[in-house]
């Protein structure tokens, strides 16, 4: 089995369902902590995300 196949199966086992507009998707919902904050965001943007902030991860197609 090829990894975006076992990648897929993860989604489906583990991920929650969300809608954006009328798409329905998968995806692993986690608290963003301080550290993956500092990774991904900058100063100015970090000082504008409600807290406590939520990391997202979907398949690439959502």
């Amino acid at each position: 089995m090829i990894l975006v196949d076992r990648i897929k199966k993860k989604f489906v086992k583990h991920g929650e369902q969300f809608t954006v507009g009328s798409n329905t998707y998968r995806g692993v919902f986690q608290a963003l902590n301080p550290g993956a904050m500092n990774t991904y965001l900058d100063d100015v943007e970090q000082m504008g995300v409600v807290r406590p902030g939520l990391m997202l991860v979907t398949q690439g197609d959502a």
